[in-house]
Formats: C-alpha cells, structure tokens, sequence
C-alpha cells in the first residue's frame, strides 16, 4: 500500500513540474512581452579584489549585453520595445551549488533540484521593474588566481543561468557575452561547436557560412562561441561587435518560424 502511494505521490510531483515547465516555456517564448533580466553578483573565491571589483559594478555594465540582444531581435523581427530590459539585483552571499562534474542522470537531477532549491531561497527583487523573467547568477573570480573557469551553464527548466567571469573591468564585455550565450540556452538555444575541441560546427556555429573564401571570419556565431580563422582554428570575441545570432539560433528562441 504504501508502495502505491509513494508513486502516486511521485507521479503528481512530475506532473507537477511537466506542466510548470510548459507554462514557464510558453510564457518565456512570448515575444510580445518584455523579458526582464536581473543579474546578481557573487564573489566566487572570497577575495578582496573581487569584493572591491564587485563593488563597483552598476547598472550600465550591461548596456551592451542589452542593446545587442534588442538590435538582434528587432533585426529577426521582434517588433516588441524593448525586447530585453537588463538589471542589476543585489549582491548575493550564498554561492549555488557546485555542478557534478561529468554526473550520471540522477546526479545532474539532483543538483538541478538543488539548484532549483537554492535559486528560491536566494531571489530578490531587482532594483526597479516587476519581477525578473530571468535571472542570471555570476560568480566572479581573481583572474589573477584563476585562468580558465569552470563552465556556465543556462538552464532553461529553471529560467536561471549560472555563470563563472572573471573580476575584471576590461573583461566587462567578453562576460557579458558568455552572459548572453546562457541567457540564449534558457530560451531554446542550443550549442553549435564541438564539445571536445570547442571549435563552431560548421554551418550552423558560423556567423557567415556562405563566405568565400570560408576563412578567416570577422564574427562569431552567438552559439558557436568562437571566431574561425580556419578549419583547426578560432579565437573567443570579447567584443560584441564581434558577435551576431544567426538563422538557426533565431528559430530556436522563437523569433524567425
């Protein structure tokens, strides 16, 4: 009897979350409302010159990230303005839970529960503006101590995204653009580069796949990641000059049929 019961009780819970995560999906693939992103800062090592950098940060740090993901949109045909309205919340404390690294299913489950968990018991309201739509979590880290970061992630059952930049002003922009890389993930977009060489998949990870010659490119594809100067090579943009969204990632966040 009570074996019947628990899988009652489990069968509601998933219908549950199934039909949050429909509701949270269509509502985030409504292009004619405004999406509001709210960006809180986290210092992920515990160092001063992160603390001291974190301090600093406003508001205008994210024009960028703002006004490309808008001109972006309007190019695909978004007609709603502004299509993104990006805020800074409040400096956060407590750091998410640590990613299992290389998790079986259930382990990746269990995180994604207590990331879930977490995200509750941490939100806050941004400075000005309804609730956000979405929030981005950034733990910053010394680039003085830390080289390579471990990888952002963008969940889009949780309409979060966690993500590793690194405290640095002249850095602002190529964070920024990682930022906006997860912010994609949540809406529907997927990854176009190999995951063992980290070089775009070609055509869908180039910005200008009809060029010729191919190589080199000017610009990344926003989920290829990187600029291919050749077939075995490609370099990170830290500019969003340098960066654009192309056809397919359009019709994967909604915004070309």
């Amino acid at each position: 009897m009570f074996k019947v019961i628990r899988i009652i009780l489990l069968s509601c819970v998933l219908l549950f979350v199934g039909f949050s995560a429909y509701t949270l999906d269509s509502n985030l693939r409504d292009w004619d409302e405004t999406k509001w992103v709210v960006i809180y800062p986290i210092n992920g090592d515990g160092s001063d010159v992160t603390h001291n950098f974190i301090e600093k940060i406003k508001d205008y740090d994210f024009d960028n990230m703002r006004d490309f993901l808008n001109s972006e949109a309007a190019r695909f045909g978004v007609n709603k303005s502004p299509t993104f309205i990006v805020g800074l919340g409040p400096v956060l404390d407590d750091r998410p839970p640590a990613a299992p690294q290389n998790g079986r299913w259930y382990e990746n489950a269990w995180w994604s529960l207590k990331l879930r968990m977490w995200a509750s018991g941490v939100s806050g309201a941004s400075s000005a503006g309804p609730p956000a739509d979405i929030k981005i979590y950034v733990e910053y880290y010394d680039p003085g101590n830390y080289e390579v970061l471990p990888h952002s992630v963008g969940m889009k059952k949780l309409s979060l995204a966690v993500v590793k930049a690194f405290a640095s002003k002249k850095m602002t922009q190529s964070n920024n653009i990682i930022m906006t890389h997860e912010l994609l993930h949540i809406f529907g977009a997927v990854d176009k580069y190999d995951l063992r060489t980290s070089l775009p998949l070609y055509p869908a990870g180039y910005a200008d796949s009809d060029k010729q010659p191919l190589y080199p490119q000017h610009v990344a594809e926003i989920m290829g990641g990187r600029i291919p100067l050749s077939q075995s090579e490609a370099i990170i943009p830290t500019k969003f000059k340098n960066v654009t969204i192309g056809e397919v990632t359009a019709k994967e966040v909604g915004w070309l049929n």
